[in-house]
């Protein structure tokens, strides 16, 4: 199995689920979705892997000598639909810089645990000057990566409407194991 393995499993999910409550929702499903795909696979949820560093971890897959670690982020708008009978209300979350930040600073999770073990990321996430202290809050330190991330978006899902397309994206660097990062996501991109 490589990243491509969770790929597919991300679009077979994509055809049963093209929409969730929340990210921990997505988190949940896209487990089960890796576990039905690879029956053989162990597959963890929010794992603390590095002892006593607050680390924490989305998912984890270990199947044979490869692991696979995986960080969610599970971006809206507002949206109230019904699929399948059942209905789904997500609001808007419109803090574009936080939520920026908070994807980067996975990334530096997944950095740091494999130390332990179209568009290019790179270099420092901090805020400018101007950053009000409500924007900040809990995010102050300065994000570095060490690697260079390609970005590539793909259509996860759409529901119709402006508000109904969901995207994901991956984000990949050659690294000692094989890292994936699936941000859901709902706009273009």
């Amino acid at each position: 199995m490589s990243a491509d393995g969770i790929a597919t499993s991300l679009r077979a999910l994509a055809g049963r689920r093209p929409v969730f409550h929340s990210e921990a929702n997505f988190q949940h499903a896209l487990a089960w979705q890796l576990q039905l795909d690879h029956p053989e696979a162990q597959i963890r949820l929010e794992t603390r892997p590095l002892s006593g560093k607050p680390v924490f971890l989305d998912l984890i897959l270990m199947l044979g000598s490869k692991r696979f670690a995986v960080e969610l982020k599970y971006l809206v708008t507002t949206l109230e639909a019904d699929i399948g009978g059942e209905r789904f209300i997500l609001r808007k979350q419109s803090a574009h810089d936080v939520r920026r930040y908070d994807v980067v600073k996975d990334l530096c999770r997944l950095e740091e645990l494999v130390r332990a073990g179209g568009n290019i990321v790179a270099g420092t996430v901090g805020w400018a000057e101007r950053a009000g202290a409500g924007t900040t809050s809990k995010r102050t330190e300065v994000l570095a990566l060490t690697r260079r991330y390609q970005l590539r978006w793909t259509d996860y899902s759409s529901l119709g409407g402006a508000a109904g397309r969901f995207r994901r994206s991956s984000w990949t660097s050659a690294i000692d194991t094989v890292t994936a990062l699936i941000a859901g996501r709902r706009d273009g991109g």
